[in-house]
């Protein structure tokens, strides 16, 4: 049987300090990653801690662990760790990152967590070469995300490029309303109090959760009879873009569905007519951000509204012929490509979530969890 870890108090494994005032208006233009309660929120050219390092959501999003891997500066809605107590800077991450915090909120309305009513949490600790190793496994996986997300960002920016260039050009490309490019449908909830309603296997997409060009998954979910019921389906290939909320503000959220989906109130869909490829009309929204920004009006309490009246107008570039076909090609080989790296993160992710609580609390061995990381970030 697997020795049992010595159980310490969380004070006598890291010490935390409460983080540092830092306005917006007071920021520079720079490099350096200024992390929040919830992590990175915005660049400075100044770091007030030197990196690597972890931080802890104080204020807000309390408990919220976030790894630093370069000099930052921690704001004063975080704890960040002044000492790591000869412990291993990336399973303290993780060990923060799996403990449950909402116990010790001191707060009222804004949700507080004190350093000294959390010190005395007691936490099980593995030696410093088994700290490496579980932060070893669980880094790898972290790793393989973030190369996919490169490769996702890279692959859509690649794309939208060619459209811009492409699109500029008069032969084999034509302009249209965008009104005329697709059947427009609205979206609705049903009734949240019903639970036959929720829980089921269609995503029902909101303006909370339109946060990726590939619509294939959301937290919330509808059954089959929940859509018939006040939302709307829409098949695979269809827009969907966010027309009410406080994101637009700052950014048109715009997707791509990958399978049936439903939709909120809150959102617009466009059901590409035939002859209008899917994919060359998202790239033809997104390439149009600023534009269509500049169309938003502000409701109450400063909710963006877009109104369809407004955005029905703009005027799109579709291509044709067998060019268009050649062009239309290429692209959606790099769209595929973008959406499967999202596909391959969902299933890296859930594999982290089931593997870091069972390794960080010595449920597992490192080895017994060494084969399946291998096998999927290899």
């Amino acid at each position: 049987m697997k020795p049992a870890w010595p159980v310490l108090p969380l004070g006598s494994v890291v010490e935390l300090q409460r983080g540092f005032d830092l306005p917006s208006n007071k920021r520079s233009q720079g490099s350096v990653p200024v992390v929040g309660s919830a992590g990175v929120t915005g660049q400075h050219d100044e770091a007030a801690v030197k990196g690597p390092g972890v931080t802890l959501g104080r204020a807000g999003a309390i408990g919220v662990a976030t790894y630093v891997p370069c000099n930052f500066w921690p704001l004063n809605t975080t704890l960040f760790v002044t000492d790591f107590l000869g412990n291993d800077r990336k399973f303290v991450y993780y060990l923060l990152h799996n403990m449950d915090f909402s116990a010790y909120n001191s707060g009222g309305v804004q949700p507080m967590l004190n350093r000294n009513y959390i010190r005395d949490i007691p936490v099980s600790l593995p030696s410093y070469s088994e700290q490496q190793a579980i932060a070893e496994v669980l880094g790898a996986l972290d790793d393989k995300i973030a190369i996919n997300e490169r490769i996702a960002d890279t692959a859509l920016a690649l794309a939208e490029a060619m459209y811009i260039r492409d699109s500029a050009t008069k032969d084999g490309w034509h302009e249209t309303a965008l009104a005329d490019t697709a059947d427009w449908k609205s979206g609705g909830t049903p009734n949240t109090s019903e639970p036959t309603y929720w829980g089921g296997d269609i995503p029902w997409i909101s303006a909370a959760s339109l946060k990726s060009p590939w619509l294939d998954n959301s937290e919330r979910r509808v059954t089959p009879l929940g859509a018939t019921k006040g939302t709307r389906l829409v098949p695979a290939g269809t827009i969907v873009f966010v027309v009410r909320g406080m994101s637009l503000a700052s950014e048109f959220r715009v997707g791509l569905t990958q399978r049936e989906v439903a939709f909120g109130q809150d959102c617009k869909a466009l059901v590409p007519r035939p002859g209008v490829d899917s994919v060359v009309l998202l790239l033809a929204l997104r390439s149009r951000t600023t534009e269509i920004l500049g169309l938003v009006d502000t409701a109450g309490h400063g909710t963006g509204r877009l109104s369809t009246d407004r955005i029905e107008k703009l005027r799109v570039r579709l291509p044709n012929g067998e060019a268009g076909a050649a062009f239309i090609e290429t692209v959606r080989s790099l769209t595929q490509q973008a959406s499967a790296m999202q596909r391959e993160n969902r299933t890296l992710a859930n594999l982290r979530s089931t593997l870091l609580p069972q390794l960080v609390t010595g449920k597992i061995h490192v080895k017994d969890a060494v084969g399946v990381v291998e096998d999927v970030a290899s």
